[in-house]
């Protein structure tokens, strides 16, 4: 048996691995700490290119009674991992390394490091490397970047912030007998799954100080880099390096970076319209009355949750959006968050997890629960449908009542919230069989009054929604309708949810709309049959389809549209799941890398182009409704600081088929009673007394504007 083995791997090393070669083997043949000791020099040849298998061969002539030296050759290039577990089998010892081909370190750090591996319990012993302060600033911008790089890879694998890639490491045998048969990575990610799975078993790791000297003649590409980062993923996905209580600090982070950052806008630019004055004004009937928050309804749309946050936000900052806009982006950073902890608990995936909130806090097609206040309730809805499932799937893994009670009693917010929350049981029920398919487990007494309760409580509220609508606006106009045409668009809707179409809507003929819906078709279709062995493919399917049912009877103008964007901000968290998935799928099984970069180049160009065309609806659409309801807040203010008897409102305002809004305006800013509010026809005569204001549009200024006798 050896001493010490020294495996150094070498990949086109023709011009560079003589002089590190003699540099150890004098090193070994004239140290006093290496007299008498059996030592091994395994040079071994990675597949090289150039002559570097003829040159090592030269070196084994060296080889005397104390220092041994071996080669090992192979053609076909494998990476450094492969070449230092070859070299590690190909002979006994209590001691291996393994080092650069380029001389980077001294031999003489190697005492340092057999010291402390001989009178220690440590048995992996890692350089840390130290640059030269001379160093030109290119090399030390290089330096910076690589330790970024570095920190951001070991939170991420939740690993101290070792130098893992330092090419100059030592462990004892236990180590090559118990952790290197294990490992499954041959590249630059080699180091790190030795690292990871030397932790794991309980192995004592330390980090030492080297001195380093770069290189510029590195055989390292950009190609090698991108790999290196999909191997990290892969070892952190296979080893399951996950901490619960940093990944969702890590996910908030994420979440509230990427939502201020594309949404902060809001905060300044944002206005009230339209239905946001509808809300406050009920907020304002409301007064903060149990009785008003339980039975007021807007129209057919019954949501005491909404009431109850309309009528708080209304005491407290009376008709101010920015409040409202934050407390929306809020609610929109938990949904991401939630979104991405859910994940966690079907998957056990950090990478599916991280994927899921940063999708989700771009909200992409999305994106108008953010934007447009009126709107929030569809990210209020995620929000509680979201803790119901995370409650849920707690509770079947630790079988703790409080969580099924905490379950319910987020059902019931979210039925309070919106009736698109009546798709929740469905999902609980699938995370419930994913559960169960994972582990057996029966159904408990608990669990079974929980069902129950659910089952009566969404019948009974089923029937109350159908006894509400079956009469109401949407209905009884047709705006909402049951027909079979409908069905057809949701190949659409759900192929929108991956890559936007709705900005095609208007160019298409219906031809060229039945193309786009074949091609969508078979676009889902191949996904299912490809990854139909993935749970959670189908779970998202699953989550998508009914999650567009409430609105795909919508009346639209042609039977090609898309949902609006408020109506896919449920639906997108399923789509986004599939991405998930597929991705975690394809980097830990080691699919084709330009797979997997095909992918990931994809859903980056999605995302760019998803905030390009909200960026353009925006500044257009959005800034045009933003104005308008800012234009009525100053004309309502004239009109309160007037204090008139009654307010003429001329037909040609903008929403005309939307009079309550200026009515919910004029009651919450200028304290004006509906009451005395008169909508004038078409053509019917503006007659107005001195106590009397007239408010109409002003096209050419497109803003409100008052008129009063004087």
């Amino acid at each position: 048996m050896f001493y010490l083995a020294l495996v150094i791997p070498c990949y086109n090393e023709e011009s560079r691995i003589k002089p590190t070669f003699v540099a150890y083997f004098d090193y070994f043949s004239n140290s006093p700490n290496f007299k008498n000791k059996k030592i091994a020099i395994i040079l071994v040849n990675d597949g090289s290119k150039d002559k570097t298998a003829e040159i090592i061969e030269q070196f084994e002539d060296f080889s005397n009674e104390t220092i041994t030296v071996k080669t090992v050759s192979y053609e076909q290039n494998q990476g450094k991992g492969a070449a230092i577990k070859r070299g590690c089998e190909t002979v006994d010892s209590q001691i291996y390394g393994f080092v650069d081909a380029d001389l980077s370190f001294k031999p003489e750090l190697t005492e340092k490091a057999l010291s402390f591996l001989n009178y220690s319990d440590f048995d992996l012993m890692i350089g840390q490397r130290n640059h030269n302060k001379n160093e030109t600033l290119y090399l030390k911008l290089r330096d910076f970047l690589s330790k970024l790089l570095r920190r951001m890879i070991n939170s991420f694998l939740a690993i101290p912030n070792f130098d893992t890639q330092c090419g100059f490491k030592f462990f004892k045998r236990n180590i090559v007998k118990e952790i290197l048969p294990q490992i499954k990575q041959f590249r630059f990610s080699f180091d790190i799954e030795l690292i990871i799975l030397a932790k794991q078993t309980g192995h004592e790791i330390k980090t030492f100080p080297v001195n380093f000297k770069h290189h510029n003649e590195s055989t390292i590409t950009w190609k090698d880099g991108v790999r290196y980062l999909l191997d990290t993923v892969s070892i952190s996905e296979q080893h399951k390096t996950v901490e619960f209580t940093g990944l969702v600090l890590r996910l908030f982070l994420f979440t509230t970076i990427i939502s201020l950052f594309v949404y902060g806008w809001v905060i300044f630019e944002g206005h009230l319209f339209s239905d946001d004055f509808t809300w406050l004004w009920y907020g304002q009937k409301i007064n903060k009355s149990l009785i008003n928050l339980l039975t007021f309804r807007m129209s057919t749309f019954y949501s005491p949750v909404m009431n109850a946050f309309y009528s708080i936000m209304y005491s407290v900052f009376h008709y101010n959006p920015q409040p409202l806009f934050i407390i929306g982006i809020l609610v929109h950073i938990l949904a991401s968050l939630f979104s991405g902890i859910f994940a966690w608990q079907l998957s056990k995936s950090k990478l599916i997890a991280i994927i899921v909130s940063v999708l989700a806090a771009f909200a992409g097609v999305a994106y108008e629960p953010l934007v447009w206040i009126g709107a929030n309730m569809h990210s209020f809805v995620t929000l509680f449908i979201l803790s119901s499932l995370i409650c849920y799937y707690h509770y079947l893994s630790t079988k703790k009542n409080l969580y099924l009670a905490l379950t319910f009693l987020c059902f019931v917010f979210a039925l309070g919230t919106k009736e698109s929350a009546i798709i929740t049981p469905i999902l609980l029920l699938a995370s419930y069989i994913i559960y169960k398919i994972e582990h057996k487990m029966v159904l408990s007494k608990a669990n079974t009054v929980f069902w129950i309760g659910t089952i009566l409580l969404s019948g009974i509220y089923l029937y109350q929604q159908f006894l509400w609508q079956k009469n109401g606006i949407w209905v009884q106009s047709g705006i909402w309708d049951i027909n079979v045409t409908s069905f057809f668009r949701i190949p659409l809707i759900i192929f929108d949810n991956f890559i936007p179409i709705s900005f095609l809507k208007a160019y298409l003929t219906t031809w060229s709309a039945g193309v786009l819906w074949l091609f969508s078709l078979t676009f889902l279709t191949f996904i299912l049959y490809q990854f139909r062995k993935l749970k959670l493919i189908w779970f998202g399917f699953l989550w998508l389809l009914i999650s567009i049912s409430p609105f795909i009877f919508f009346k639209t103008e042609f039977w090609w549209e898309p949902l609006a964007s408020r109506y896919n901000y449920v639906s997108r968290i399923g789509a986004i799941i599939i991405i998930a998935t597929i991705l975690r799928h394809l980097i830990v099984h080691n699919k084709a890398r330009y797979i997997i970069n095909s992918l990931i180049y994809m859903v980056i160009i999605t995302i760019a182009v998803q905030l390009y065309f909200m960026a353009k609806t925006i500044t257009t659409e959005y800034d045009y409704v933003y104005n308008t309801g800012r234009s009525l807040t100053q004309a309502m203010q004239k009109i309160d600081e007037i204090n008139p008897n009654k307010i003429f409102v001329r037909w040609d305002h903008p929403f005309t088929e939307n009079n309550a809004h200026i009515i919910g305006a004029a009651s919450i800013i200028a304290n004006i009673d509906e009451t005395n509010i008169v909508f004038l026809k078409k053509n019917e005569k503006e007659i107005i007394d001195n106590q009397e204001i007239l408010l109409y549009w002003e096209p050419h200024e497109r803003k409100y504007a008052i008129k009063q006798n004087y």
